[in-house]
């Protein structure tokens, strides 16, 4: 019999293909976002409704939480029955050190370090002051060294119940007693108790560090809960002037003779250095500890290396009165969480719909041959190729559309259409992508219209190469992405029907002439679609490289480096000018003509105004760690030139932008062009070259 299908997951996902392997699983595709869960693991289903999926509405969300604290709350009862009835069983054993006993019920509870902690806890309790203390004689099972029970000549019976193992120890080896250790202590000397407190503490626990693993026998734990015999005895006045004790060493100790001589307990401080342990946190502090650990230090406090606390803004922060720098303080969320514009998955959402609208119209059916796109028809050209999926769609022409449609005009007006789209879920055409954006990302490079982007970029492209640097690598990769989801550069897209698909290298620069191109007319429909399909895959693409980039690029700017600070200016100005690119791509969403096709649950305007809060902790953590190349404006020209005459990189770089420092000003209170979608370009990338901290 199959798994029986959780109601929430019924509701919200499509269950696919049962898995091919033992787990009584099946693939899973959501039916608001359209993401693919080819393992179907209820956590990961369940977790994407609550956390991941953008297409979900308020209300939903909150009845899947609600629905799933039920579940939860249903299932924890059984347990707490449990943990009652155990806990009744542990009222009815009237010993006062019942609770103490339960620690060493577990298996494997008997071993060295938990003798060493329970005789650490004997010997911390002792009564300093000559006071009756209580201990226990009913833990036969915990052997401890007779010299910890007490600063004076407490001895305690380790054999009131034996085991098979003391009786045959004690019947083989008997019991010799040791010379007698003194420490003679003049009439006259004034000893300190806490000093002859440590000195015993230090040597008596070292002497159980030793011995805890073969003193503990291995059947112990089945005498524990017998009946316990508690005892008292007086610690005598006159042993603080000087004690003799008296006891069978245990047997992992070296019992080789040696001097006894009488040592000055001077002498014997001098050698033991007292542990200065911290000490413990209040429970107050406690839980302040726990809570800044679980929200997360703030982004001032991480790279200044200071002790956050809780609040919003915590104190440090909060004792900055006149900020020079820092003027956005208490981010405590990761860089990776402050842009969201990627891992909405956007595109993803509407092709999910688009396609599903489009399958209950019409079948699809593989289709032989393949689909080639490409950007550049330049020699080579490269072309990704994936499978097709094809359709015939009727496309009826009613010349009055106040008559009904019959059988007869349906007949006679019917035109069939192909329609194409690509084969494959958006993980898969993602990965096939990918090859190609790393094959042409050049032609882009040196296709960009602006010049100061075209020269960082490949000034660029051509360090990263060089120093083997991952998040140089990482953002151009990302900015071509961008430029795909974003950019007017049109797709090639072209029907071959004689070749199959590529699957082992699904880039290739072969072809023939019987490749059919998709465009206008008939093919509109059908170009829409598989446009709409690479700028998904290229979102998904995009996702996960921004949330490497944005990792490594926190690590860099949290970490004073000493080598490659340009190389990490040149990719936070990459990142920048690919936030203003997708900002002005949601604006457009927010006041363009497809506002009314908006597929998510948070409106266009809360990634627009993540893109202003993104580029200020950006541009803040440039100018703390000085990371802006410092420049000169010649005072003729008013272009920039860079200061420092030994770095080459720098001068080339700003020899080849050949940009004017008026112009960047400007380029901070520009407007948004929803017909020009370069239009923001520089508005945050002009911050980060002006943060250089002195001017010509």
């Amino acid at each position: 019999m199959g798994r029986k299908p959780n109601a929430i997951v019924s509701e919200f996902f499509h269950r696919g293909n049962k898995l091919p392997d033992s787990s009584n699983r099946y693939e899973h595709t959501c039916k608001l976002c359209g993401e693919n869960f080819p393992k179907g693991r209820p956590d990961s289903l369940l977790g994407h409704l609550t956390k991941s999926c953008q297409a979900i509405s308020i209300l939903d969300k909150q009845r899947v939480i609600h629905l799933l604290h039920g579940l939860s709350s249903n299932t924890t009862g059984p347990g707490k029955a449990h943990g009652n009835s155990r806990s009744d069983r542990a009222r009815a054993n009237t010993s006062p050190y019942s609770s103490r006993l339960a620690n060493f019920t577990n298996p494997g509870g008997l071993d060295g370090l938990n003798v060493l902690a329970e005789a650490s806890r004997r010997v911390g309790a002792t009564n300093e002051t000559g006071q009756a203390v209580t201990r226990s004689q009913g833990l036969k099972g915990v052997v401890v060294d007779p010299a910890l029970e007490c600063p004076g000549s407490a001895v305690i019976d380790l054999n009131e119940h034996p085991t098979a193992t003391s009786i045959q120890t004690s019947q083989s080896s008997p019991i010799q007693e040791e010379p007698h250790a003194s420490v003679c202590v003049s009439d006259s000397m004034q000893l300190n108790p806490d000093s002859l407190s440590d000195l015993r503490h230090s040597s008596q626990l070292s002497l159980i560090a030793a011995s805890a693993s073969e003193i503990v026998p291995e059947d112990t734990v089945e005498h524990l809960d017998s009946d316990q015999h508690i005892t008292q005895f007086n610690h005598d006045a006159h042993d603080n002037a000087q004690c003799y004790v008296a006891y069978p060493r245990p047997i992992a100790i070296n019992v080789n003779p040696q001097s006894h001589e009488p040592i000055s307990v001077s002498k014997a401080i001098s050698r033991v250095t007292k542990h200065k342990s911290r000490s413990a946190f209040s429970e107050e502090r406690r839980k302040e500890v726990q809570l800044v650990r679980k929200m997360g230090a703030c982004l001032r406090c991480r790279m200044l290396k200071k002790t956050c606390s809780p609040g919003t803004p915590c104190s440090q922060c909060r004792s900055l009165q006149n900020p020079r720098v820092w003027m956005e303080c208490c981010v405590r969320t990761r860089l990776m969480t402050r842009f969201e514009a990627y891992s909405v998955a956007l595109h993803s959402v509407l092709i999910y719909h688009d396609i599903n609208n489009l399958k209950n119209q019409v079948h699809f059916e593989l289709s032989t041959g393949r689909i080639e796109v490409t950007h550049f028809e330049q020699d080579p050209t490269y072309f990704v190729t994936f499978g097709t999926l094809c359709a015939q769609k009727p496309s009826i022409s009613n010349p009055d559309p106040q008559l009904p449609l019959t059988g007869h005009n349906t007949e006679l007006g019917a035109h069939p259409q192909n329609i194409h789209i690509l084969d494959g879920e958006v993980e898969e055409l993602s990965g096939k992508l990918d090859d190609y954006m790393k094959k042409v990302s050049h032609r882009f490079f040196e296709s960009e219209e602006s010049v100061f982007m075209q020269q960082t970029l490949l000034l660029a492209a051509e360090l990263g190469k060089a120093s083997q640097d991952e998040l140089l690598a990482g953002v151009l990769d990302l900015w071509v992405a961008t430029s795909i989801i974003v950019g007017p550069l049109p797709w090639r897209v072209f029907f071959n029907p004689t070749l199959p698909p590529a699957t082992l290298q699904p880039l290739t620069s072969s072809s023939n002439g019987w490749h059919i191109p998709i465009t206008g007319g008939d093919g509109i429909e059908s170009y829409s679609l598989i446009c709409s399909q690479l700028r998904a895959a290229a979102e998904k693409r995009a996702a996960k490289t921004s949330k490497a980039v944005l990792n490594r690029i926190e690590q860099r700017l949290l970490q004073r480096q000493k080598e490659g600070n340009f190389r990490t200016f040149l990719a936070s100005l990459i990142l920048l000018n690919c936030v203003e690119r997708m900002s002005w791509l949601f604006y457009s969403w927010e006041h363009g003509e497809y506002a009314t096709r908006w597929p998510l649950e948070r409106r266009p305007s809360d990634f627009v105004a993540q893109g202003d809060r993104f580029s200020s902790v950006i541009a803040t953590h440039l100018k703390m760690r000085s990371l802006a190349p410092v420049f000169l404006v010649q005072p003729d020209t008013g272009l920039l030139k860079a200061k420092d005459e030994n770095d080459g990189e720098v001068i080339r770089w700003f020899e080849a932008i050949n940009i004017d420092h008026q112009f960047l000003l400007s380029r901070q209170t520009v407007r948004l062009d929803l017909s020009n979608w370069r239009s923001l370009d520089l508005k945050y990338c002009s911050a980060l070259i002006l943060s250089a901290d002195n001017l010509g």
